[in-house]
């Protein structure tokens, strides 16, 4: 995944969690979109209200934050319309929560991160990508 800005929970969210937000507005037919996401802690992806879960609830899945991150990719084609929104909610699942017999949490992160990618590929050929930032 070439997107390189995490964005992260402001403060310390005491086990809560944070929700990121996309409003975007499409101006052509859409051929094809997916999102690759992925956190530091858990996340779900909603598009336009619906939750994304072809890959489960507790994404990203157990991860050793110290040698890579895993990521996931959706196909959200047909969840696209002219005006959407997209939604990420990241809780602090390994990497910020509480962890092990240890009872120790900040394992990996302080803050719960999450980072995405919105790939679209238009009817007439043009290309969109949308990566996460600090809007």
């Amino acid at each position: 995944m070439n997107t390189k800005h995490w964005i992260t929970s402001p403060v310390e969210m005491d086990g809560a969690s944070a929700e990121f937000c996309r409003e975007l507005t499409l101006d052509k037919k859409v051929e094809r979109a997916e999102i690759l996401v992925s956190a530091r802690g858990v996340y779900a992806l909603y598009v336009n209200g619906k939750r994304q879960l072809q890959h489960g609830i507790l994404t990203p899945g157990f991860t050793s934050y110290l040698n890579h991150t895993q990521f996931q990719r959706y196909d959200v084609t047909a969840q696209l319309k002219q005006k959407n929104r997209i939604s990420i909610v990241g809780a602090p699942g390994w990497a910020v929560g509480y962890i092990g017999h240890k009872d120790t949490h900040h394992e990996w992160a302080d803050h719960i991160s999450v980072i995405a990618r919105l790939d679209v590929e238009y009817e007439d050929g043009t290309t969109l990508v949308v990566n996460t930032d600090e809007t």
